[in-house]
């Protein structure tokens, strides 16, 4: 009976390509299947197909996130970017992309102590950044960082399509994230082989990009690993346009498609008398001013294919300490999404106890870290 019915559903698919006529009667046929014969002539078919989709793998189960609520909290019901998912963080020069990148590096190594990154850096800054002592702040584990420099798309891409493949045979799996800084400074395949920069190639890095994220999205969706992107910003040339966002993410078109996520960095405006520059007092520099410490960073959700977007998170950076002030940020996530009920201007409450001034109520939390992961688990019960 299987053979049979997977007989005439293949006729009936091969009638709709040529448009002639089973010899079978397919139409009648499958209209007298029940559903179960349907399926099994379905499965039959389609069952072994090389494509098919396991659906017992729920990806929203399976994420990598950062030690930053707020971050995490963009990104809706999965606070986090799942796995075989594409990010692009962008943004103006020294907004803090390789920052949040970073995050999301030491945060993985936390939680997974066998997961392997691999970070291609087209920038040729690695050496700069990840050799230091300094880089142990955030928590990334150097050992288990594969750190890649080149601007050659062959290599890079290459690279993802063919040794990623084989890396994660013989590992059993443990790359889990995959990194590339910049997407920007990549070269075209054809400006590549000129002999002067004279020379010019339109619409070269476009065509490489696209090609090369169509080369590497089967691997990593076959292995589940998540690409996360920083990404250059440019200009706006319109002058209609530019009233309103004066900048924009210089990523063809088609290139875009292959992104779940569009994360947008940039420091926090309104400086020293908003709380967006932090400054030590006691110090001063050569003109007699305090010198500035560090500063709070806005990132906010641009583009999302899995939840709305629009949300934004600020963050805190202490150049000496790195990212900091996680009670603040997380008290204000709970005020911002109803854990924290606020009866009136003055008065916090949360967990049946009262807090008096929010500074007060974010030492608190940032001090009591059993209420600070309590708090943020009821943050995330909002988005279920």
């Amino acid at each position: 009976e299987l053979e049979n019915a997977s007989l005439r559903a293949q006729e009936a698919i091969k009638s709709l390509k040529t448009g002639k006529k089973s010899k079978s009667e397919d139409d009648i046929a499958v209209k007298e299947m029940d559903s179960g014969a349907v399926a099994k002539a379905m499965w039959g078919v389609f069952g072994k197909h090389p494509g098919l989709l396991d659906r017992s793998y729920d990806p929203f189960a399976h994420i990598i996130d950062t030690k930053m609520p707020s971050v995490n909290w963009t990104f809706g019901r999965t606070h986090g970017l799942p796995n075989s998912c594409s990010m692009v963080i962008y943004g103006l020069e020294k907004a803090g992309k390789s920052l949040i990148t970073n995050e999301f590096i030491a945060q993985l190594h936390k939680t997974d102590p066998k997961a392997w990154v691999l970070r291609y850096d087209s920038e040729f800054r690695a050496g700069l950044f990840y050799t230091s002592p300094l880089n142990k702040i955030n928590g990334m584990d150097m050992d288990r960082i594969v750190l890649l420099d080149g601007s050659n798309p062959v290599e890079l891409f290459d690279s993802i399509e063919k040794d990623l493949a084989t890396a994660q045979e013989l590992t059993n799996n443990c790359v889990k994230l995959v990194v590339i800084d910049s997407i920007n400074a990549i070269q075209g395949r054809r400006g590549l082989e000129q002999e002067s920069s004279e020379t010019q190639q339109r619409g070269d890095e476009a065509l490489t990009i696209t090609t090369g994220l169509k080369r590497i999205t089967p691997v990593l969706k076959k292995y589940r690993v998540p690409l996360i992107v920083c990404a250059h910003v440019r200009a706006e040339q319109d002058p209609q346009k530019a009233k309103y966002n004066p900048i924009r993410l210089p990523l063809p078109h088609a290139a875009k498609h292959m992104f779940e996520y569009f994360v947008y960095v940039d420091e926090c405006p309104g400086g020293k008398d908003k709380g967006a520059e932090i400054f030590d007092e006691t110090k001063k520099d050569m003109w007699g001013n305090p010198l500035r410490t560090g500063h709070k960073i806005r990132v906010k959700m641009a583009e999302c294919s899995t939840g709305a977007s629009g949300r934004t998170g600020i963050i805190t950076l202490d150049y000496k300490k790195g990212i900091c002030n996680l009670g603040e940020e997380t008290a204000m996530l709970g005020v911002v999404t109803g854990v924290v009920n606020k009866p009136n201007n003055v008065m916090y409450e949360y967990n049946g106890l009262s807090y008096k001034g929010f500074k007060n109520f974010a030492d608190v939390v940032e001090i009591d870290t059993l209420m600070r992961e309590q708090m943020i688990k009821d943050i995330k019960l909002t988005d279920a």
